[in-house]
């Protein structure tokens, strides 16, 4: 009873196929040490078309979401897209207190 318990617990059951994510990753790596003490937000966005040609082609783009900036010179970040090219991957960085 106890080894046909321990077969149950250790076994893995396969549900299928898994969708395929598609990502950018890379680093964002600050030249001077770390980024400045005002920084509210670091995001890295990526553009299907640029300059875009309808303003709502902002609407498809990927975006990483607020980086941790605290963790030193270097941040890593992940930008999930759709499986096609990119003509613009850029950072953007707001400072507190301002506007975007």
């Amino acid at each position: 009873m106890i080894g046909v318990l321990i077969f149950f617990i250790s076994c893995e059951i396969g549900h299928g196929l898994k969708p395929i994510v598609y990502k950018i990753k890379g680093n964002v790596i600050f030249v001077r040490g770390n980024p400045p003490e005002n920084t509210s937000r670091i995001e890295v966005f990526a553009l299907k078309e640029f300059p875009p040609q309808d303003p709502q082609n902002f609407l498809y783009l990927g975006r990483s979401g607020p980086l941790d900036y605290n963790s030193g010179n270097r941040v890593g970040y992940e930008v999930m897209v759709s499986p096609t090219s990119y003509q613009l991957l850029g950072v953007v960085w707001k400072e507190q207190g301002q506007d975007w």
